[in-house]
C-alpha cells in the first residue's frame, strides 16, 4: 500500500530546541484535529504522529503523512506568509516549498538497508534505569536493539503496514550519546547507525519525540 508524505520547508532556519516553540506556533494557525497535535480530548495518543515538525537543512519543516498530508495540503500553500512566535521573538515565516510523494515502507532485501538515526530517545523512566544498571556494554546494546525494533514496528503501523516476516533490527554504531532535557526531563538522546531489513522513511522520526525533530532518519 502507498502512503502519501507532503512536505512542507518555509525559508526560515530555527535551531532543534525551537522545533517544540515553531510546532505550538503553527498549531494555533490550524484546525484544532487530533492528527495534527497526537491528543484526544482527554488524553494523549499514543500512537505513531502522522504529522513531525523539524528542520530540513537548519530551516523550518513540516512532514505529514496519509492524514497528516491531506491536512497540510488543504491547509499550508506555496508562497503563505504566516507570522510566528518562536520563544520570544516574532518572526514571517513563508512556504518556500510543497511537496507530494507516495512511500510503500517496509520492503525487505536480502542486503537490508543502512540508517542513521539522529538525536535518539529510546529511553523511558523504567528502561533508563535498567539501561543505567547494566554493566555490560553487551547488554546495553540489546537493550536499545529490542527498543529500536519496536520502534520500527510502531512506525509501521503508523503506515498502515503489517509485515509478515522477522524485523530485524541492530546498532552499528553508536556515534555520540549525550543528557538532555526533553518536556522538562533529563533524558539520553543518541546518534547512531543501524542495519536492519526493512525500508524506513527518510526524515520521518523513530522514539519519543518523533513529532518534535527527534529520532530523525537518514539513508546512508
Amino acid at each position: 500500500m502507498e502512503n502519501k508524505v507532503t512536505t512542507i520547508l518555509f525559508d526560515k532556519k530555527i535551531t532543534h530546541d525551537e522545533i517544540g516553540a515553531f510546532r505550538g506556533a503553527i498549531l494555533t494557525l490550524l484546525p484544532d484535529d487530533p492528527v495534527l497535535h497526537n491528543h484526544g480530548e482527554e488524553m494523549i495518543l499514543y500512537r505513531y504522529p502522522k504529522v513531525q515538525y523539524k528542520t530540513c537543512n537548519g530551516k523550518a519543516c513540516i512532514i505529514g503523512m496519509n492524514e497528516g498530508a491531506d491536512i497540510l495540503e488543504r491547509e499550508l500553500h506555496l508562497g503563505d506568509e504566516l507570522t510566528l512566535r518562536i520563544g520570544r521573538r516574532i518572526c514571517q515565516f513563508t512556504i518556500t516549498d510543497k511537496t507530494t510523494t507516495y512511500f510503500n515502507p517496509g520492503n525487505s532485501r536480502a542486503e537490508g538497508y543502512d540508517y542513521k538515526i539522529t538525536d535518539w530517545l529510546p529511553l523511558n523512566q523504567e528502561n533508563h534505569i535498567a539501561y543505567t544498571q547494566m554493566k555490560s556494554l553487551h547488554d546495553r546494546i540489546g537493550l536499545l536493539d529490542r527498543i529500536l525494533t519496536a520502534s520500527i514496528l510502531r512506525l509501521l503501523q503508523g503506515f498502515n503496514h503489517f509485515i509478515d516476516y522477522r524485523c530485524e533490527a541492530f546498532i552499528t554504531d553508536i556515534i555520540s550519546s549525550e543528557v538532555i532535557k526533553y518536556k522538562g526531563v533529563e533524558m539520553l538522546a543518541f546518534d547512531i547507525t543501524i542495519h536492519t531489513n526493512i525500508r524506513l522513511p527518510e526524515n520521518f522520526g523513530l522514539g519519543k519525540g518523533s513529532s518534535r525533530g527527534h529520532g530523525i532518519i537518514t539513508e546512508i
